[in-house]
C-alpha cells in the first residue's frame, strides 16, 4: 500500500509559470489505516494537475489539465478528467473618461467523467462579464453598484425524468 505525492514549480522565460500537483493513493482503506486526518479520511481522491498561468497587466490566462478519481468504499471509483481547460480573466478596467469599470472571466473546457454508473464526454463554455462603478460619498465608506451577467453553455445535459416514480 502506497501513497505518493508530487509537487513541482517552474518559471519560463516567456512569462509563463508551471505547477503541477499529484497525489496518488494505492486504495479507499489507506487514508483511515494510515492518516489521521479527516479532511483525507472523508473524502479519499487521488488527483493529478498540471496548470500553466501567464498574468499581462490587464489579463491572465489558465491552461490547466486535471485528473479526479474518487474512491469509494464498495470498490468502486469515479473518474473526471478535464483534458484542457482554458481560462481567460479580465482585471478591472476603466473604460475611458467614465466612472464605469469593465472586467470579466471567461472559460472552456473539455470533460469527461466514467464509473460504473456514468459515462459522459462533454464541452462547458463560460463567460461572465461585469459592469461596476465605484462610488465614495465619503472618505469612510464606498459602494460599488455592480452588472454582471453569467452565461454557461454545456454540449449535452441529463435530463431528470418527468414522472420519477414510473422510471
Amino acid at each position: 500500500r502506497y501513497r505518493v505525492q508530487l509537487k513541482q514549480t517552474q518559471r519560463f522565460l516567456n512569462g509563463f509559470r508551471m505547477v503541477s500537483d499529484v497525489d496518488i493513493v494505492s486504495d479507499f482503506n489507506y487514508y483511515t489505516d494510515f492518516v489521521r486526518n479527516l479532511t483525507y479520511a472523508s473524502s479519499p481522491t487521488i488527483l493529478g494537475r498540471m496548470t500553466f498561468t501567464r498574468s499581462g497587466p490587464w489579463t491572465s490566462i489558465l491552461v490547466q489539465e486535471q485528473y479526479r478519481e474518487q474512491l469509494f468504499s464498495d470498490g468502486s471509483t469515479l473518474v473526471q478528467t478535464t483534458l484542457p481547460e482554458f481560462e481567460w480573466r479580465g482585471r478591472s478596467r476603466r473604460i475611458g473618461k467614465s466612472p464605469f469599470y469593465f472586467t470579466y472571466t471567461s472559460s472552456l473546457a473539455s470533460i469527461r467523467q466514467n464509473s460504473a454508473r456514468l459515462q459522459a464526454r462533454y464541452l462547458r463554455g463560460d463567460l461572465a462579464p461585469t459592469i461596476s462603478a465605484p462610488i465614495s460619498p465619503w472618505p469612510w465608506i464606498d459602494i460599488t453598484p455592480t452588472i454582471a451577467v453569467r452565461s454557461t453553455y454545456w454540449s449535452q445535459h441529463q435530463a431528470l425524468p418527468l414522472n420519477p416514480e414510473n422510471s
